[in-house]
C-alpha cells in the first residue's frame, strides 16, 4: 500500500519568511545544543512548540489557501 503524498510550496515573500522562520529555528536548536538538565528541558520543550506552529498553517489551512499570501 503506498501513502499519499502532498507538496506545499510558497514563493516570494511568503518564501523569504519561511526560509528566515528556519534559519531562527536551527540557531535556537544550536544554542540548545550547549545546555543541560533542566535549561535543556525548557529549550526542548520551546523549540517543540515553535516547530508546531511553523507547520500550524500548512496543516489548517484548506489546500487551494495553502501559500496563497
Amino acid at each position: 500500500m503506498q501513502g499519499i503524498r502532498r507538496v506545499v510550496a510558497v514563493t516570494g515573500a511568503e518564501a523569504e519568511a519561511a526560509i528566515a522562520d528556519g534559519e531562527a529555528l536551527a540557531a535556537r536548536l544550536a544554542d540548545a545544543e550547549g545546555l543541560a538538565g533542566p535549561a535543556l528541558d525548557a529549550a526542548v520543550t520551546s523549540l517543540k512548540q515553535a516547530r508546531r506552529g511553523a507547520l500550524a498553517w500548512v496543516l489548517q489551512a484548506p489546500p487551494h489557501q495553502r501559500g496563497a499570501g
